[in-house]
């Protein structure tokens, strides 16, 4: 073993375990713990058998690894690490922790074992992420997975462009990752795939296509349809990950000078530009008084329920009604929520997305006098033309955030009918609404549902 015969720690250290080979032989033994010869020369490929009996002998005299006996039925020699050895973990971990951005690039001939991957970090990432998100499954095991099953039965649009939608979508993209910063992910992206499909490096192809794939697909999804403001977010911290690992490419690639710099300083302007972006929206949800959005602020849009709960609460004490109807998701959802079982809470309409769900309290509901509660314009919804339902207007109640009135409801008791859970699947109530399709004709069905109201 040679020395590097300076008087410094560091180089005392790697007097010990700076020859080649050594860390790796540490790593197997971390891995595997107290193994045989074979199995560690299995686990190091590319190591001549003499060179590795030539290490072994050379850690065990500077005390890193020990031999013993094993009895039978292993009746082996088995190797492990001694105490000392056992503080090369936290080293190792960090230079395996410095050391992946260069796996961005496999070689075809390197080998691969599967324990090497073997950190406690995804693990413990993975555990994180349960931790994180148990509220959610908790809350969906109860309510019979809805978040999921939603997601299968969707609306549907007769028209089969909608430039309002998609620039929803795009506008949607550049407030949730900053409007430098999306380009440069995107770029980022383009370039990780073209490298990755070019040079079929594995890497490059999972994160460039975990973006590229459902960013086309929302997209393609918008061309009719809104695209819900939170759906995207999960594409983005893999788009970061191919944005940060493409700078570092170009330079290993030769690239050109101007363009590592370009990239960089924009790199840096995005970041900084959506710190402060980040910044100045958490000031206007939590400390600005105004509302410089209008109806279109998504947390308006989720904001001053507990308004219109209230009214409900009075009209239900007042009519005597044991039941709650509504017409669109978001009331349904909202009143469910400040009820919490207390009353049902039946969305009467799209009962496509509710299949199988469990019984939502029909013994409170059947024969019983219920209370709608409709935002307008959809407490005028045709639908109720297929119903027998008797409707008497109570109120009209303002949802308002900020100064500003977000929806304004129609509470109307409601007598006479029982809504079907499971109706026939050509029912107007079963089918999941059209968005944005023939407005004349609905116009005019609006118009005839006002007129047999008032009649």
């Amino acid at each position: 073993m040679r020395s590097y015969r300076q008087y410094c720690a560091i180089a005392k250290a790697l007097d010990v375990i700076g020859d080649r080979w050594n860390m790796l032989i540490v790593r197997e033994l971390l891995l595997q713990g107290a193994c045989r010869y074979t199995d560690l020369h299995d686990g190091l490929p590319g190591i001549a058998t003499n060179l590795l009996a030539e290490r072994l002998r050379d850690l065990e005299r500077e005390g890193i690894v020990t031999r013993e006996e094993a009895p039978p039925p292993i009746a082996s020699t088995l190797f492990r690490l001694t105490p000392r050895g056992q503080e090369l973990k936290t080293i190792l971990f960090e230079l395996g922790r410095w050391g992946a951005p260069l796996m961005t690039e496999p070689d075809e001939q390197d080998a691969y074992r599967g324990r090497w991957l073997a950190s406690p970090y995804p693990w413990a990432a993975a555990l994180v992420a349960m931790v994180v998100f148990s509220p959610v499954l908790i809350w969906n095991y109860q309510h019979d997975w809805a978040s999921f099953r939603f997601q299968l039965v969707r609306a549907t649009a007769t028209h089969e462009l909608s430039l309002r939608t998609v620039g929803d979508y795009i506008g949607l993209q550049f407030g949730l990752v900053g409007f430098i910063l999306l380009p440069v992910v995107l770029s980022g992206v383009v370039l990780t795939a073209w490298r990755g499909y070019r040079r079929g490096d594995a890497v490059a192809i999972l994160l460039s296509t975990a973006v590229i794939v459902p960013f086309g697909y929302f997209f393609w999804k918008s061309l009719s349809l809104r695209i819900g403001d939170t759906w995207p977010m999960f594409i983005w911290p893999v788009g970061f990950a191919a944005a940060a690992i493409n700078v570092t490419m170009l330079a290993q690639e030769g690239q050109p000078a101007w363009m590592i710099q370009s990239t960089i300083r924009w790199a840096r302007v995005a970041i900084a530009s959506g710190i402060v972006f980040v910044v100045a929206v958490f000031l206007y949800y939590t400390v600005a008084p105004w509302n410089l959005i209008g109806r279109a602020d998504p947390i308006g849009g989720e904001a001053g329920y507990r308004q219109v709960v209230e009214r409900a609460q009075a009209q239900l004490q007042d009519t005597g009604a044991s039941w709650i109807a509504t017409t669109d998701y978001r009331t349904y959802a909202m009143l469910r929520w400040f009820f919490n079982g207390r009353v049902p809470v039946i969305q009467i309409n799209e009962r496509n997305r509710f299949e199988g769900f469990r019984d939502p309290g029909m013994n409170a509901v059947s024969g019983r006098t219920g209370l709608y509660v409709g935002r307008d314009p959809d407490s005028r919804n045709h639908l109720w033309q297929s119903t027998t339902a008797i409707r008497q207007p109570l109120e009209r109640v303002e949802r308002s955030w900020r100064g500003i009135v977000m929806d304004t409801y129609a509470l109307e008791k409601l007598t006479g009918w029982t809504p079907e859970l499971s109706p026939q699947q050509d029912s107007p109530l079963y089918r999941a609404r059209t968005l944005a399709g023939e407005p004349e004709r609905l116009r005019g069905n609006r118009g005839f549902v006002i007129a047999a109201s008032v009649r």
